[in-house]
This record gives C-alpha cells, structure tokens and sequence, in this order.
C-alpha cells in the first residue's frame, strides 16, 4: 500500500493514558458489552466509558493514591463518505472521534458529507513544534486537505459527530481525574498537564475536544491563556509507526504484509476467518468491494469505509449488517497485530511470514510504539522520584497506536486463540473503535506529595536536547519503584498486566512495569530503524 505511513497516522491517537471519545446515550450499546467485545478487559473491575467515576482505590492495595496518568486516545469520528443505512444513534466506542473516510474507494465520492460544519465551541488551543518553535506544515495533512467530498468534508476530517465525541471523552477523563489528580480549576496547561498530538488536523482537534471537555470552566473565559498542544515533524514522529521515519519498520511491514498475501498466506488467513468471508462474499454486491476482500490491506480498507459510514448514519456497502461490520473489524485486527507481532503472538501463523534473518520477537511492536512506552516510563519514574509535577499527559493518536499498546501490555502473556465472531484470533482482540483511550495511570503511596522540577513528556529527549538538565537515574532505592504500582485502562474498565499475576485489581509495581516493557524500549531509535548492508564476502 503506498506510503503506509500516512494510512497509519490515518488510523490511531494516545496519552500515558491512551484515551478516546467515551460512549454517550446515543451509542446504544453498552459499555459492558463494548468492553467484552475487545477481549483484553476486566469485567466488573471499572466504571463505564460514558460514566467515567473517579478511581478512588486499587483493590487490595492500601493506602495508596493516584498520582499521575497517561492516556492515549484515537481521533474521533471522521467521514469517508455515502448516506442512510444505520441510524445515527447506532455509535460505537471511539478512538479518535469521527471522520472522513481517507479515500474516495468504495462510493465514499457518492454520498452528501455535510456533517463538517466546524462550529462547536471549543477552548482555545496554540499548537507549537515540540522544540516551541511554530507549528510546521504536515505533508499527509495537506494532501487529506486537498481531497474534497461532496458536501463539504475533506478526507479524513473530524466531523461534528467526531467533535462531540471528542468533548464527550473530555467529560468522562475530567470525572475521572478531576479532582483526583488535578484541581476543579486548574488551567489547562504545564506544568500538571502535557498535551502532545500527531500534527494531522483531525487529531489536534480530537485533542481540543478533549480539552474542552475536560477543563469546561475555560472555554471563552478570557483570563485562561490557550492551551498548548505540542506536534512533531512528520520525519520525526512517534506517535504512531511511522515508516518513512524508520526504515527498518517499513521493510517489517511490507515483509509481513506481504507475506498475507502469498498463496500460503491467504490460505491461512481465510481459513481462519471463512465463516466470516463467506458471509461478507454474500452481502458485498460491488466488485470493488469483493476485490478488498481478497487483500489483507483491502480489509483494512474496508474497514475504514464501513466504520465512518456506520458512524454517520450513511447507507451500508452492499447489505452488510452491524455484525458484518464487527466481522470486517476482527479481521482487520487479526491481520494487523500479526504485522505488528511478526507472527510471535499468533498460534497458526502463515509459513512465509518471517521476513528476514535475524528478526527479533517484539521488534515490530518496539519500532512502532517503543519510544511512547520510552516516554511513559520514564515520565512515571520521574514523577515517582519527586522529580516532575505533572499529574496528566493526554497524547492524541490512531488507532495504529492504540492497537500496538494493547499488544505491548500484553507481549508476555500466552496467546488465547479464538475466532468467535466479536474478536480476533489475536488474543481476542479487535480494531479499535473511534474516540478509543487507552490510560497508564501510576498509583503511590498516600503519604507521598510531588515537589519535583518539570518533565517535558511527549518531547524525546534525542530531539529536544536535555529535557531534564540531570541525567534521569534510576531510582535510590528499588523499593521506591515496588511502593508504585502501574494499572492500565482501556475505555473505562482494567487491562490485567502479566505482571499483576492475577490480583484483582489487575495492576503490578512500577519496578516490575518497566522490567516488563524494557525490551519494547528502544536504546537508539535511529540504529535500530537502520536497514543493515548486506556483508559481502572477501574476493580471493
């Protein structure tokens, strides 16, 4: 697929906690019903998405307090395009909100997309680079830009649905994490929060819902200064697997993408998934469409199309059905994890999916989300050692990144193969919906108060010179590190950790967090996306 980058970044947002746009009355789904669907939840252990009660407690854990949190969280709804099929009552959770669609394939040039009037009221954003310089110009994003559909949207823009999704996700993390880590009227800027965004429109303006949501008494007040929200360049972003920035991840990928669609990988693939293909064969009346089903990235492709549509209230792709659009999402999530796993997490792998000598368990998922993990972790031992206030990063991402994180948090645990209709055979996991978050939230001891100089979180420290003046150390004392403990949440409800070995409130100390992840952490990003020159043997 050309420039997969692009389509990547059109695809998934985050924070250390990963959020996205939570479920409001409209979504006629339950949050309980959501969750399940993606597998990787513990239910009864967690508030609704839409509800967003404040976490007051780790079960079994005394006397500790939440004391930071990271959510990363996928664009809301975007528009790709045709009318009338689903009612628009019928939403689903969201990564980011609701968009566009990121191509005019699959009719999404015949419908009427005026739902982009861009005239909610929102809290005033600044955008800056992340050395505090202006905000560049992002190629991909002039080219969605340039992309008109009819009625008004362009390719892969936020949609008014999207933006109230995003406000509503808002809503949810203020319930959340006012006041339990910020005050009822704090200003929405450093040093207690950080707001980092991939430098696409769609994204910065999930993040300024998101904000608005949040931090409702400063929206028009004229004594809050703009929020600030922090981009990257597009050759240097890591907010979602950015091949042109990494070459050795654009060769993985095409290497396991490629391998679906060899004769032994599709045969592998749709043996797993021929229930559902079949049904899809059946409802699916255009060729082009038939087409897609035959390519794993054609899937993807789908998927995209039948999401914004769905969303949107506009007519379905031939007769699919909510449950064929569930379908289409499962597989997409199956193929996708096993490109970013290298076929390690999967149990029936196709035999052609290795892509070269030498290639290292997990290392897709590290070139892909190892840097934001880098980020996380060193923000949380940072703030465990007294040295950063921040008490929120918010980091508005895809779903190319939402769905690596879930993979990462998950990498040490054995694999659940299954393929029930609502999740994948990867470890039961599916696409991440619109508005979708994901959070790291770190949890201390009560007794403990922050009094620590500023972390710059969402700003490599290669790229931004010496964030902090004295080199990060690892903490005195180790037993600092297992007094802290690390809980995930994934739309409202527990992401047991491997680590936490099954206690019920699904988290593990922070030491044993970052044990964990410390092979997804890269030790230098740009030798590690370096493609190796083949050593040629000596002439005789």
């Amino acid at each position: 697929m050309p420039r997969r980058s692009v389509a990547l970044a059109a695809l998934v947002p985050s924070v250390v906690v990963v959020c996205a746009a939570s479920l409001n009355a409209r979504a006629g789904a339950s949050n309980s019903t959501a969750l399940a669907e993606s597998g990787h939840v513990q239910q009864g252990s967690s508030s609704h998405v839409s509800g967003g009660s404040a976490p007051h407690a780790l079960p079994g854990v005394p006397d500790v307090e939440l004391k930071q949190a990271h959510v990363v969280f996928r664009y809301a709804c975007v528009f790709t395009g045709t009318t009338g099929r689903y009612p628009v009552t019928r939403v689903y959770p969201r990564r980011h909100g609701a968009r566009a669609p990121l191509s005019t394939k699959h009719g999404s040039g015949d419908a009427d997309w005026s739902v982009c009037s861009g005239k909610a009221n929102l809290l005033a954003v600044k955008v800056h680079a992340l050395d505090g310089g202006p905000q560049m110009q992002s190629a991909a994003d002039a080219r969605q830009r340039a992309g008109a559909l009819p009625g008004g949207c362009h390719l892969g823009q936020l949609s008014d649905l999207g933006v109230q999704q995003a406000i509503d996700l808002g809503t949810t993390l203020r319930a959340r994490y006012i006041p339990a880590l910020l005050p009822p009227s704090a200003s929405p800027r450093p040093p207690l929060l950080a707001v980092r965004s991939s430098n696409l429109q769609r994204t910065v303006a999930t993040a300024s819902g998101v904000l608005t949501g949040m931090f409702p008494h400063a929206v028009g007040s004229s004594a809050t200064r703009p929020a600030e929200i922090r981009v990257a360049h597009d050759d240097v972003e890591w907010l979602f697997p950015n091949t042109d920035a990494c070459p050795r991840l654009k060769n993985l990928w095409a290497a396991y993408s490629g391998a679906w669609d060899t004769p032994a990988g599709k045969a592998a693939w749709k043996a797993t998934w021929a229930k559902q293909l079949d049904e899809l064969g059946g409802v699916l009346t255009d060729p082009e469409h038939r087409e897609a089903l035959g390519r794993a990235w054609g899937i993807v492709e789908l998927l995209d199309h039948t999401t914004s549509r769905q969303a949107h209230g506009l007519p379905a792709l031939g007769n699919m059905t909510p449950s064929n659009v569930d379908d289409v999402r499962a597989i997409a999530a199956h193929l996708v994890s096993h490109m970013f796993t290298g076929g390690h997490m999967q149990a029936a792998e196709p035999p052609t999916s290795t892509p070269a000598a030498g290639v290292v368990p997990g290392e897709g998922l590290k070139l892909a989300v190892g840097r934001l993990l880098a980020d996380m972790t060193s923000s949380m031992e940072a703030a465990a050692s007294h040295r950063s206030p921040l008490r929120v990063a918010l980091y508005a991402a895809h779903d190319t990144t939402v769905l690596p994180l879930l993979l990462a948090l998950r990498s040490s645990e054995s694999p659940r193969s299954s393929s029930s209709r609502s999740g994948s055979v990867e470890s039961g996991l599916t696409w991440p919906p619109y508005a979708s978050w994901l959070a790291l939230e770190l949890w201390a001891p009560t007794r403990e108060t922050a009094h620590a100089e500023p972390h710059a979180i969402g700003v490599d420290a290669a790229e931004q010179g010496s964030t902090n003046k004295a080199p990060v150390q690892p903490l005195e004392h180790q037993a600092v590190q297992q007094q802290h403990y690390v809980r995930a949440i994934y739309n409202g409800a527990v992401v047991p950790l491997p680590c936490a070995r099954g206690q019920p409130h699904g988290a593990c100390p922070l030491a044993e967090f970052t044990s964990s992840m410390r092979a997804l952490l890269p030790k230098d990003f740009h030798a590690e996306c370096t493609i190796p020159r083949p050593k040629h043997s000596a002439s005789v």
